[in-house]
C-alpha cells in the first residue's frame, strides 16, 4: 500500500517486546514503520515486499473499557506461557481538558499541558498531574513512549489577533519538537480560537 512520505514514520526499531505479527500473534523483534491512521508494519518502509502488520503487544481488544477520566493500564495480549506474559502493566497518558479559570481570562491567556505518543501521530490534553509524572519519568508510567509539553495559549483580546497568535505558538512548537500533526489535533479540537472571550 503506498503511503505519503509525510504520512509515515520509518526507520523504527522494535527490541521485540512492543508488537507481535497481526495474523500469526508471534513476538515481532526488528524494523517497523507507522502510518498516520495509527499502523505499523514490519521492515524500514513501504518498499520493503516482506512488511507485514504489527499490533502493539499492549493492546487487548477484549480488556474491559476504561474511562477516559481515569488513568489507563497496559493491557497484555500475549498468550499464557509467553516469556513475554510477565509485560509490567504501567500507567498511560488520557484525555482530560482544563478548562481557564477567572483568573486566567483576568490574565489574558494560560497553559495547555499535551503528551505525543513518540511512534504514531497521538495526542492527548493531559493536566498538571499528568504532566508532572511524564517530566520526571515516574517508573509507574509509560513515561518513554511520550514527549509531554505545553503551549501558551491566548484567551482575550482582538479575535483575529487571538487566533493568528495562537495559531503561530503551534506551528512554532510543532516545528520544535516535531510534533507532525499537532495543528490538525488543535484544529479538530476547537481550533485556535478555543475557550476565547471578550472582555
Amino acid at each position: 500500500m503506498y503511503y505519503p512520505k509525510n504520512k509515515i514514520i520509518t526507520d523504527l526499531y522494535t527490541n521485540g517486546q512492543e508488537f507481535i505479527f497481526f495474523e500469526s500473534q508471534l513476538p515481532y523483534k526488528g524494523p517497523y514503520y507507522s502510518t498516520y491512521n495509527g499502523k505499523y508494519f514490519s521492515g524500514k518502509s513501504p518498499d520493503d515486499i516482506t512488511s507485514q502488520e504489527l499490533t502493539p503487544i499492549r493492546e487487548n481488544k477484549s480488556a474491559p473499557p476504561v474511562s477516559p477520566y481515569t488513568p489507563q493500564s497496559s493491557y497484555t495480549s500475549i498468550p499464557p506461557n509467553s516469556p513475554y506474559q510477565q509485560y509490567e502493566t504501567k500507567n498511560l497518558p488520557y484525555t482530560i481538558k482544563t478548562p481557564p479559570s477567572s483568573d486566567d481570562y483576568n490574565y489574558g491567556s494560560f497553559i495547555r499541558l499535551f503528551a505525543k505518543k513518540s511512534n504514531e501521530y497521538k495526542f492527548y490534553e493531559i493536566d498538571k498531574s499528568q504532566s508532572k509524572k511524564l517530566i520526571a519519568r515516574d517508573p509507574q508510567w509509560d513515561w518513554q513512549y511520550y514527549i509531554p509539553f505545553s503551549i501558551t495559549w491566548i484567551l482575550t483580546g482582538d479575535l483575529n489577533s487571538v487566533i493568528s497568535v495562537n495559531k503561530s505558538t503551534v506551528n512554532r512548537i510543532q516545528n520544535e519538537l516535531k510534533l507532525f500533526g499537532f495543528n490538525q489535533y488543535i484544529e479538530v479540537n476547537g481550533g485556535y480560537n478555543k475557550f476565547y472571550k471578550t472582555k
